[in-house]
């Protein structure tokens, strides 16, 4: 609404600005919209897949991120660890 009435300068402040609030907004709007209509796909998922190892995903993609060489560590540890949950899970059932 913003960039279409040409009020976005006046309301955030410069020009600038207001072309970068569109496109973030826009940007993340595209991403929610794809989450909503993938939703019940992503759902699925979750049943194959053991809570802890999702868990230890997310802290390794956050190790990666904050400390990008520690990738070479990671990804093979996230194997191990993939491999040693679905072997524990196939023994439990």
């Amino acid at each position: 609404m913003l960039h279409w009435s040409g009020q976005g300068a006046s309301i955030i402040g410069s020009q600038a600005a207001a072309t970068f609030a569109i496109a973030s907004m826009t940007r993340v709007g595209a991403v929610l919209a794809a989450i909503w209509l993938a939703w019940d796909s992503l759902r699925r998922p979750a049943r194959w897949l053991p809570p802890g190892l999702a868990m230890i995903g997310v802290a390794a993609i956050i190790a990666i991120a904050v400390q990008p060489r520690l990738m070479l560590a990671v990804i093979p540890l996230m194997g191990v660890i993939g491999v040693v949950a679905v072997v524990v899970n196939a023994f439990r059932r």
